[in-house]
């Protein structure tokens, strides 16, 4: 099955759901408050779904393009640990408020949307998959979605799905 849908509203809501059935929340670069979450949620028809983007500080350490000013307010020791799907405590609680904007959204779906840099080399992928493996997630499904080499979105990659 395809389903089709932006990532935010191009147009009023009204419209957008009249053609729509998806959309994904962008949410990388930080998340809205939960009651904020709960009232998307509940703006959504009935058959609508929604996704959202995981905290960027999971996927970009602090030379990425896209690193969130929310990390950039830690300490410099702190901001390293950041990104590349590390297991590290920042990245853990990152994925933690993810999950639980993901919870009070209603999103079946959380995307990881990798930045340029991040090339799919042994260690990295490694690390991913770690990740994707051992994150307490629920029904939770996730998509990779790697950024071209020039940071724009390129469709030459794809994204890959873990369910």
């Amino acid at each position: 099955m395809i389903t089709v849908g932006c990532a935010g509203y191009p147009v009023g809501r009204d419209r957008y759901w009249r053609s729509l059935s998806f959309v994904e929340a962008e949410t990388g670069k930080g998340l809205p408050r939960l009651e904020t979450l709960a009232a998307w949620r509940a703006d959504i028809p009935a058959g609508g779904e929604a996704s959202l983007q995981a905290l960027r500080t999971i996927t970009h350490g602090p030379q990425d393009s896209g690193f969130p000013a929310s990390a950039r307010k830690l300490p410099k020791n702190r901001q390293v640990l950041c990104g590349a799907f590390r297991e590290s405590l920042e990245v853990h609680e990152a994925w933690m408020a993810t999950k639980a904007a993901a919870e009070a959204l209603g999103a079946k779906i959380v995307v990881f949307e990798t930045p340029g840099s991040f090339l799919p080399g042994s260690d990295r992928l490694r690390d991913m998959y770690r990740f994707f493996k051992g994150a307490a997630r629920g029904k939770l499904n996730f998509v990779w979605h790697p950024r071209g080499g020039s940071g724009r979105r390129s469709p030459t990659r794809s994204a890959a799905t873990w369910g």
